[in-house]
C-alpha cells in the first residue's frame, strides 16, 4: 500500500512539472527546460540569472545544433519586460558522480567504469568533478577537482561490495556537498541498478525520497539519473524520472550496452546549457517570470517559473542614469571641467547645470549642453565665483520627447531628477597668482619685484596706476608686460614716456592668461613716483635715438653758418659790421661824449645848422576814424562769456560750465520685485546700499552703503567706487578694490555681492 502511495505521488510531481513548462508548439516543437535560477537582491533591482537547455521532448535529449538569437524576461503582473542576450554560462559547474557499488553491480562494474571514464572526454568548460560510490555506506573517492586525470583515477578505485543500495542517502549527501561548493552551477549524476533497499528487501536510507527531492529543489541542484535495467522490476523508474524532471535534470533507463551513450548524453546536457541575465523589479514575495527565447525569425520558445524576493522594488528606474566622475579646476580655461557619464544619451535633449551659492541660497549661473554623449566633459566658467566661498551644482538631463527631466540618480534610496554636488571655490593651488614684494624707481620707470605661481600658464601682465589723492585712475598710465619671470624676478613698468606727473600712486597688476583672460589682480599702495624733467626726457630721447642729437646739431650749425654768411654779405654791400647789422638790431648804442669829426664841406654839417624859428600852425584835425576795439579790464568777480564782446566797460564775461552725463541703472538681477526696474541718477555722488543711499536694494548680502557712483568733470567720466562692502563689487570682469574709483562706461554690468546685477547706461 505504501509503495502505491509513493508511485501516485511521483506521478503527480511529474505531471505538475510538465504543466509548469510552456512551450511554443509551432515549428520544431522544441521546449525549454530550466536547470538553475540565480538571484541577487541589490538596493536598485534583483539580478536574475536563468540557466536552461533547449530540449527535444520526443527524445528527451538536448538540442545541440540550435543557437538562440535573443530572449525576453518578463514579469507579466507588473507589466515589465527586459530584452536580453542569450549567452553561455559565466560561472563554473560543480558535478558529483554518484556510482552504485551494491552487490547487484558485480557483473557490470567494469562496463560502468568504462562508460564513466569515456564521458570525461566530453566534459563542460570550467567544470569541477567529485566522485562518490555508495552501497549501504557512502565513500568519497575524489573531492572537487578540475584535474580529469585525478577523476579518472578515482573511477578506477571504484569497487563493488555485497551490500544493499542506500540510493536516497547517497543522493542526499551529494546535494549537501554541493551546498558547500563555491558559487556556480551545480549538478548530480546518479547511476544505479536497483531500488533503495537492503539485501533483505528493507528501506536502506535514513532519508526518504521526498526529503531528498525537497533538498535538491530548495538548493536548485539538477539531479540527472541513469538507471540500469538488467531485469524487470529491479528499478523504481518513477522515482528516477521524478528526481530528474522535478529538479531540471535528465533521466535515462538503459541496458548495459547503452551505458556509454547515457553518460555521454548527460555530458551533452551539461555542455549545452544557456544563460540569460536581467535586472527585474518584483514585489516582496513570489513573482511569476516568463522566459521567451527566439531561436529563429519565426519561432520562439517560452516557459514560466517563479522567483521569491525579500525586497519590494518600486519598479524599473529611468532609462537614463547619470554619474559625476569628477570636478576638476582647469587653470588654462579658467573653468571647472565637469566629468559626467550618462546611460542612453540618445534619449537626452540637453544637460542643464546650475551653480548655486550655498550660503546665500541664490543661483549664480545656469548652463545648457545639448546633444550629450555617454562620456562628457562640460566646462563651467569661474568668473562669477568668489574665492573660498561654498557652492553646489544641480545637474539634470531633459528628455527629448516631453522636455521633462529624467530620474537620473538615487538619494536615500529614492530616485531624484537632479544630481547635487557641493564644492568650495579655491583656485589658489591651480590658478597663477602674483605677489608684489617691493617697488623701486629705475630710470624714471618702476621696477617691481614679484613672485608668480604656475607661471607656465601666464601669457603676460597688465595694469595701471591709481592716484591716491583723487582715488582715480591716472590717464595714460596703462601698461602691458609680456616678458615675465618664471617664478620670481623683476618686471619693469614703463613710465618715462607716459607723462605721469610726480605723485603718490597705487600700482594695480593683473595676471593674464594666454587668451587674455584675467587670472588674478594685485595692488601695491604708497608708491612715490618722480617724473623726468624736460632736459632728462630730451637726453633720454637722444640716448635712445642718437640720430635726433645729430639732427639738432646739424640744424644749429646750419643756422650759425647762415647768419655768418648773411652778415658778411651785408658788410660787403653797406660797410656795416655784422654785429651792428643783423645781430645789432634791437640794441641801443651808448651816447658818445665826443663829437664825430666831419669836414666843413660834408652835407651833414649843413644839416646841423640851426633852423629858423617860424610859428607852427596847428595841424588840421584828422578825419574821424573807427575807434579801436579795446578789451575791458576784467574784475575779480567778472564771469567770462564765450562769443562776441560788447563794447561796454561793465560787461560781464561768463564761461559755459561742463554738463554731467545722463546716467541710469537697470536692475538685471536682484530681489524679485525690482528686476527690470530702471533708476535715474539725478545727482552725484549717487550711493547704492541695503538701507542707506539714493537707491535702496533690500538684499541681505549688500552692505549698508555698498557702492558709490560719482562724476569727474575734469575728465568728463563716471566713476564707481566700492565703499568697503563686505561681499565686494565687480565691474564687468574687474573686481573693485575697496575705496578705489574705476571708470564706468555705458553697457557695463555692475555686480554687487552674489545676487545683485545692475546695467549702466551713460549718455553724454
Amino acid at each position: 500500500m505504501t509503495k502505491k502511495i509513493w508511485i501516485v505521488f511521483s506521478i503527480v510531481v511529474m505531471v505538475f512539472a510538465h504543466l509548469s513548462d510552456v512551450r511554443a508548439q509551432e515549428g520544431s516543437g522544441y521546449e525549454i527546460r530550466i536547470s538553475q535560477i540565480s538571484t541577487l537582491e541589490t538596493p536598485d533591482a534583483m539580478v536574475l540569472k536563468t540557466y536552461f537547455n533547449i530540449l527535444d521532448p520526443k527524445t528527451s535529449l538536448p538540442v545541440l545544433d540550435v543557437i538562440p538569437q535573443n530572449a525576453q524576461l518578463s514579469l507579466p503582473q507588473y507589466n515589465y519586460t527586459a530584452e536580453v542576450p542569450v549567452a553561455r554560462p559565466d560561472v563554473p559547474i560543480y558535478v558529483v558522480l554518484v556510482l552504485d557499488a551494491s552487490g547487484s553491480m558485480s557483473g557490470v562494474a567494469s562496463e560502468l567504469q568504462k562508460a564513466a571514464k569515456q564521458a570525461l572526454d566530453n566534459t563542460p568548460n570550467d567544470s569541477f568533478f567529485a566522485v562518490v560510490q555508495f552501497d549501504e555506506e557512502i565513500r568519497l573517492l575524489q573531492d572537487f577537482t578540475q584535474n580529469i586525470s585525478a577523476v579518472s583515477y578515482a573511477i578506477d578505485q571504484y569497487k563493488v561490495s555485497n551490500k544493499g543500495t542506500c540510493l536516497y542517502d547517497a543522493t542526499f549527501s551529494a546535494v549537501e556537498s554541493l551546498q558547500k561548493a563555491p558559487t556556480g552551477r551545480r549538478a548530480v549524476v546518479v547511476f544505479t541498478d536497483g531500488r533503495d533497499e537492503t539485501r533483505e528487501g528493507k528501506q536502506c536510507s535514513k532519508h526518504t525520497f521526498q526529503e531528498t527531492l525537497r533538498l535538491a529543489m530548495d538548493n536548485q541542484v539538477p539531479v540527472n539519473t541513469i538507471g540500469l535495467a538488467f531485469k524487470e522490476g529491479n528499478l523504481n523508474e518513477v522515482e528516477l524520472n521524478g528526481f530528474a524532471s522535478s529538479t531540471g535534470g535528465f533521466s535515462a533507463i538503459v541496458k548495459t550496452d547503452d551505458l556509454s551513450q547515457a553518460f555521454s548524453n548527460i555530458m551533452d546536457v551539461l555542455k549545452s546549457q544557456w544563460m540569460v541575465q536581467a535586472d527585474v523589479y518584483p514585489r516582496r514575495g513570489a513573482s511569476q517570470v516568463l522566459l521567451t527565447v527566439r531561436i529563429s525569425d519565426t519561432e520562439t520558445l517560452s516557459t514560466t517559473y517563479s522567483v521569491t524576493s525579500n525586497t519590494d522594488y518600486p519598479g524599473p528606474p529611468s532609462p537614463v542614469r547619470a554619474q559625476l566622475d569628477g570636478l576638476l579646476l582647469n587653470a588654462v580655461e579658467q573653468a571647472y571641467d565637469v566629468q559626467f557619464t550618462l546611460t542612453s544619451p540618445d534619449l537626452v535633449k540637453y544637460v542643464k547645470i546650475e551653480v548655486w551659492d550655498k550660503s546665500a541660497g541664490a543661483k549664480v549661473g545656469e548652463f545648457i549642453f545639448e546633444n550629450p554623449q555617454e562620456s562628457n566633459v562640460f566646462q563651467i566658467p569661474t568668473e562669477t565665483l568668489t574665492i573660498d566661498r561654498g557652492y553646489f551644482l544641480l545637474i539634470s538631463a531633459v528628455s527629448k520627447t516631453d522636455n521633462t527631466p529624467f530620474e537620473i540618480a538615487r538619494e536615500d534610496d529614492k530616485p531624484v531628477k537632479e544630481f547635487k554636488h557641493e564644492f568650495v571655490f579655491d583656485p589658489s593651488s591651480v590658478f597663477p597668482n602674483l605677489q608684489i614684494q617691493s617697488v623701486s624707481e629705475r630710470n624714471n620707470d618702476l621696477a617691481v619685484d614679484v613672485n608668480i605661481s604656475n607661471s607656465s600658464l601666464v601669457g603676460g601682465l597688465d595694469g595701471w596706476l591709481i592716484n591716491e589723492e583723487t582715488n582715480t585712475k591716472v590717464e595714460g598710465s596703462d601698461f602691458k608686460i609680456s616678458d615675465i619671470p618664471e617664478a620670481s624676478g623683476t618686471v619693469i613698468i614703463p613710465l618715462r614716456n607716459s607723462r605721469v606727473p610726480n605723485g603718490k600712486y597705487t600700482i594695480v597688476l593683473r595676471v593674464l592668461s594666454k587668451n587674455e583672460r584675467v587670472f588674478s589682480t594685485s595692488a601695491y599702495e604708497g608708491v612715490t613716483y618722480t617724473a623726468a624733467t624736460l632736459f632728462e626726457r630730451l637726453w633720454l630721447v637722444f640716448i635712445a635715438a642718437p640720430i635726433f642729437l645729430v639732427a639738432v646739431l646739424a640744424v644749429v650749425i646750419g643756422v650759425i653758418l647762415f647768419l655768418m654768411l648773411s652778415g658778411n654779405r651785408q658788410k660787403a654791400l653797406s660797410g656795416t659790421p655784422v654785429m651792428g647789422g643783423q645781430l645789432g638790431r634791437g640794441f641801443k648804442a651808448e651816447k658818445s661824449s665826443m663829437p664825430l669829426p666831419l669836414a666843413d664841406e660834408e652835407p651833414g654839417q649843413k644839416l646841423r645848422q640851426a633852423a629858423p624859428q617860424y610859428p607852427v600852425r596847428p595841424a588840421a584835425p584828422a578825419a574821424p576814424s573807427r575807434p579801436p576795439v579795446a578789451s575791458a579790464p576784467v574784475g575779480a568777480n567778472a564771469t567770462l562769456i564765450a562769443g562776441p564782446m560788447p563794447n561796454t566797460a561793465d560787461a560781464t564775461l561768463i564761461a559755459s560750465a561742463a554738463v554731467p552725463p545722463l546716467v541710469s541703472l537697470e536692475i538685471m538681477d536682484g530681489p524679485a520685485g525690482m528686476i527690470r526696474q530702471t533708476q535715474r541718477v539725478k545727482s552725484f555722488p549717487f550711493v547704492i546700499g541695503r538701507n542707506e543711499g539714493d537707491l535702496i536694494i533690500p538684499d541681505p548680502h549688500l552692505s549698508r552703503r555698498h557702492v558709490q557712483i560719482s562724476y569727474d568733470p575734469s575728465r568728463g567720466v563716471c566713476l564707481v567706487t566700492d565703499l568697503e562692502s563686505r561681499n565686494g563689487s565687480q565691474l564687468d570682469s574687474l573686481r573693485l578694490s575697496p575705496a578705489q574709483a574705476v571708470e564706468a562706461r555705458s553697457g557695463m554690468l555692475l555686480r554687487l555681492g552674489p545676487n545683485v546685477v545692475l546695467r549702466l547706461d551713460v549718455q553724454k
